[in-house]
């Protein structure tokens, strides 16, 4: 997966709709290699708003796009990468 390819669903994403995502749900893939279908979040972990039942579908907290773009290289400083994505949402 590219960053450029990820940019553009990005942004076609905010053009059709006016606002950004908040969820992507995607796969992983771990160092050991192993596979995880999993859901990460564009803003950062807040205790005062986030649900628990919502905590509990998350598997990982960005603090936005940017750093999301980070997590698609294997060389990234985190145990995994996202290798595929299935969709991204407004809503969980």
């Amino acid at each position: 997966m590219k960053k450029k390819e990820v940019v553009g669903w990005l942004d076609t994403y905010k053009a059709e709709r006016g606002f950004d995502p908040d969820y992507i749900r995607c796969m992983v893939q771990f160092k050991d290699e192993t596979l995880s279908n999993v859901t990460i979040k564009l803003k950062p972990f807040e205790p005062h708003i986030t649900t628990e039942e919502e905590d509990n579908q998350i598997f990982f907290y960005c603090n936005g796009r940017d750093e999301f773009l980070k997590l698609i290289k294997p060389d990234n400083g985190e145990d995994f990468y996202v290798c595929k994505i299935y969709w991204v949402s407004k809503k969980l």
